[in-house]
């Protein structure tokens, strides 16, 4: 009889799998991209920090979950703007914005910047917790907890962008307290339609989700794994053809690496199947104002999505973003600025 042949251990096949898509992936947009990443400024050195806080420490999400809070401008300030990041980021992801906002409103505008769960210095999420749903909770919680009473400008990115959307659906007592909503490169829906996801979410990335999740050991050889080919998908994927300091591109590539493997996979998992569009239709119907900025040169979430969401969103203005990724705050931080500042100069005592 011939010799059998020696199996595989489990997983390894769907994680190999799962990397060659990255490599695949990586390799196209890094060779287009690399000197349009190092050429220039967008922003550096001392900008890429958080204005100093007027108060920061941490919520309990209301499931045992500590978040970490940064808030800078007084309590007593006629607005407040909540940033919510994006998947495998943290609060510093909004570095810019922050400092901008500050400089240009003072005291008129109160901050309020938060690590969704899992990332940054917020905590572990407890197993089976890393949904949209739970995140728009979450936000609902530092929303009660550090702004209670007043107007609210919500601004999210990614993610967080799916986060402020599912608002509408998870907590509708809030709705009417919104003033208005910037959402930077996200999508109600369809993520398995295009774009890097779009790849990774197929079968083959789902079964390494799914292995990953039956044998957690395999977590630490995926990052492993995917550590060393994911570079040139975080690098090239992330941002356009605009010139992008070193220091943006590092802080990117830092926020990512810092992210726990557990959240990645929790997280990737629950993405597959997100849609919420009810979410958004609850807030257009209350007549939220809606501002959605996008890159048409998007490879994680394709333009494609922004204009979906400006469709199905009456009045809702559509702000194209020219030859820039999925870190738009980052690489046309001007982009979004305005954005966030004209919606804020729409609330009585702004201007």
């Amino acid at each position: 009889m011939p010799p059998r042949p020696r199996r595989r251990p489990p997983g390894w096949t769907a994680l190999g799998g799962a990397a060659a898509l990255a490599t695949a992936a990586g390799a196209g947009v890094l060779g287009l991209r690399e000197r349009a990443l190092t050429r220039g400024a967008a922003g550096a050195g001392a900008a890429l920090a958080l204005p100093e806080p007027d108060w920061a420490g941490v919520i309990d999400a209301g499931d045992g979950t500590p978040l970490a809070v940064h808030e800078a401008g007084p309590p007593t300030a006629p607005v407040t703007v909540v940033l919510s990041h994006g998947y495998c980021q943290r609060m510093d992801s909004w570095c810019l914005q922050a400092r901008r906002l500050r400089a240009e409103f003072g005291d008129r505008v109160r901050l309020v910047l938060w690590d969704q769960r899992g990332h940054g210095g917020s905590g572990a999420p407890p197993a089976g917790s890393c949904t949209i749903g739970r995140t728009a909770a979450d936000l609902a919680a530092v929303i009660a907890a550090r702004a209670p009473a007043g107007p609210v400008v919500a601004v999210g990115h990614s993610m967080g962008g799916m986060t402020v959307l599912a608002l509408g659906r998870v907590a509708p007592q809030l709705v009417p307290r919104l003033a208005g909503a910037v959402l930077v490169a996200t999508a109600a829906a369809g993520l398995d339609r295009g774009g890097i996801p779009g790849m990774l979410l197929n079968p083959v990335g789902a079964a390494a989700v799914r292995a990953a999740a039956v044998r957690p050991e395999l977590l630490g050889r995926l990052r492993l794994l995917t550590g060393a080919l994911a570079a040139p998908v975080v690098r090239g994927g992330s941002f356009g053809d605009q010139a992008v300091a070193p220091a943006v591109v590092a802080l990117n590539e830092e926020m990512i690496d810092a992210t726990d493997s557990g959240t990645i996979l929790r997280f990737f998992a629950t993405l597959r199947n997100h849609d919420e569009t009810p979410g958004a239709a609850a807030l257009a119907a209350a007549g939220v104002p809606a501002t959605i900025v996008a890159g048409d040169r998007d490879l994680m979430i394709p333009y494609a999505r922004a204009r979906e969401l400006a469709a199905a969103w009456p009045g809702a203005e559509l702000v194209r973003a020219p030859g820039v990724g999925h870190m738009v705050q980052l690489e046309r931080p001007d982009l979004v600025d305005a954005a966030v500042a004209a919606m804020l100069r729409r609330v009585p005592g702004v201007a």
